[in-house]
């Protein structure tokens, strides 16, 4: 049976005797996946995580090795669990090692230029979450041209799906962000302005407290920064690890960005966490 995450957050350690990858991969194969709906819930798990496997961490070569000692049942339940194919080659060898646990005929999807890093087990384990997430994900009927609209900043496609009722500008993702950070991460100045007009909050925050001037200011979107300084807002508003906009286009080394927002007033002493 699976356990949602605030079900598992309640348990014990207690599985001492396993090794920390063995209850990383445990913990994976008896979490309710669609439990975990937003940022603010990976961050508990990823502290349980960190807990559970005493922080722990492996070379990736000794990760392959490893899940030959796993139980059969485990390396069944994972299998059938995770997708086949993934994007990520680390995680595409990983799961090519654990099907040909299972079947020694299993044809392996080829992956190259794989550096032997060292990986922790709780990051190992969110990415994983990831690729099931992805994988079992349906695409909605128009989510493509959706998307098209506000990478293009074609406005009028936009409105076209708003007037028919097949958006919802209040909806939110995973880190509770807005359509005005997405705009914002795609330089879409027009469709960020009707977005404003029609009532969402400039300086709406994310679980992490990232407004969408720090998502402009971080993906170099000049247009997004310029319009959102002229509604007058508060260019040294911080996220929760006191960085203000002006940070994130320094982190990016955008230029441009970095002398708006110096003309425009924002304060170069202040300091982040």
């Amino acid at each position: 049976m699976k356990l949602t995450l605030q079900q598992l957050l309640s348990q014990k350690i207690t599985d001492y005797q396993k090794t920390p990858l063995e209850r990383a991969l445990t913990l994976l194969s008896i979490l309710d996946i669609d439990s975990i709906t937003h940022y603010k819930e990976e961050l508990l798990l990823r502290n349980y995580l960190t807990k559970l496997t005493a922080n722990s961490k492996l070379q990736f070569s000794e990760i392959l090795m490893e899940l030959h000692n796993l139980p059969k049942t485990l390396i069944y339940d994972l299998v059938e669990q995770l997708p086949k194919v993934s994007n990520n080659r680390y995680l595409q060898e990983i799961f090519n090692q654990l099907n040909i646990i299972i079947d020694p005929n299993y044809v392996k999807v080829e992956t190259d230029n794989i550096e032997d890093t060292e990986i922790y087990f709780t990051d190992l384990i969110i990415f994983m979450i990831y690729e099931i997430k992805n994988h079992n994900q349906p695409k909605k009927e128009g989510e493509d041209l959706f998307f098209k609209a506000i990478l293009e900043d074609n406005l009028q496609m936009f409105k076209a799906f708003y007037t028919n009722g097949e958006i919802d500008i209040n909806v939110r993702n995973y880190y509770n962000e807005s359509l005005l950070h997405l705009t914002c991460m795609q330089n879409a100045r027009k469709i960020f302005k009707y977005l404003v007009e029609l009532g969402l909050d400039i300086e709406d925050k994310s679980d992490e407290g990232i407004t969408p001037l720090h998502k402009a200011c971080e993906f170099n979107s000049k247009a997004c920064v310029e319009t959102i300084i002229n509604y007058g807002v508060n260019l040294d508003i911080t996220d929760n690890y006191g960085n203000t906009p002006l940070h994130y286009a320094c982190f990016k080394k955008n230029k441009e960005v970095i002398k708006l927002l110096i003309d425009n007033g924002a304060n170069i002493e202040i300091k982040n966490n």
